[in-house]
């Protein structure tokens, strides 16, 4: 069980929170003023036990110009911990589907190809998300993506790539498959019908929305096939097959 903040609360003598922006099954996020800085940042409270426990901020400085939500500081509080993350005003995908249905496929590959790219130059840097969900896919103001959570634990296993739910060492490809799902939700509003047996060719949105081109069905099924050495060798591989399509973004 996850504690809660409540407005005015000041967190470690600096962080006054202002109201909580989003909630999930193991945290929740606030908007909070940092009065040192005097900024905006989001504070996210999750578990801190051993099987949950976040991983080590990632440098920021590797990362400047990049469309990630950095976690910029890690306060522990007993048995929950408190995130200290870029705030993005604006939504995530997982609750813009949610509230508002599935996207339209020319958002879904501007969105799938500035994803891409981000997470290209994380790998560059040797990080692996680790974690790309919806949830973790934030829209600013102008519905552009950004990245958050990056480097940090499964947050379940919906989005797992089938190798790593097998015991082995995730990679970049595991990334690959998860930004596959991930768009395979925006296209459709859920995940693939039989995640698991996974399919040996990958999972297909057009099973489930007819109407889709066939090269964004194909992007998506090539990300997410069972076997990685089937889905792009990289994320700069997948980001340049939104390119060859005309897509715009980063």
């Amino acid at each position: 069980m996850i504690g809660s903040l409540v407005a005015e609360v000041l967190v470690g003598d600096r962080f006054e929170i202002l109201r909580e922006v989003g909630r999930g099954a193991r945290s929740i996020v606030y908007l909070a003023n940092d009065r040192r800085d005097d900024r905006h940042v989001a504070l996210k409270l999750a578990r801190s036990d051993r099987d949950h426990a976040p991983r080590p901020p990632v440098a920021g400085s590797a990362f400047a110009g990049e469309r990630i939500c950095l976690i910029r500081e890690y306060l522990a509080e007993g048995v929950q911990a408190i995130l200290v993350l870029d705030y993005i005003p604006g939504t995530d995908l997982g609750r813009r589907v949610s509230e508002g249905g599935p996207l339209p496929p020319q958002q879904v590959a501007e969105i799938g190809l500035t994803a891409a790219v981000t997470l290209a130059a994380a790998h560059r840097h040797g990080v692996l998300h680790g974690n790309l969900t919806p949830r973790n896919v934030l829209l600013d103001t102008e519905g552009l993506p950004w990245l958050s959570d990056l480097g940090t634990r499964p947050s379940g296993p919906a989005f797992v790539a089938p190798e790593v739910r097998g015991g082995q060492q995730a990679d970049a490809r595991a990334d690959i498959y998860a930004l596959g799902l991930v768009l395979h939700v925006a296209l459709t509003g859920r995940l693939p019908a039989v995640p698991a047996p996974f399919r040996a060719d990958g999972h297909r949105p057009s099973l489930l929305r007819p109407d889709l081109p066939a090269w964004l069905d194909d992007v998506i099924a090539t990300a997410t096939a069972a076997l990685p050495a089937d889905r792009f060798g990289s994320a700069a591989l997948m980001g340049e097959r939104f390119r060859r399509r005309g897509v715009a973004g980063r």
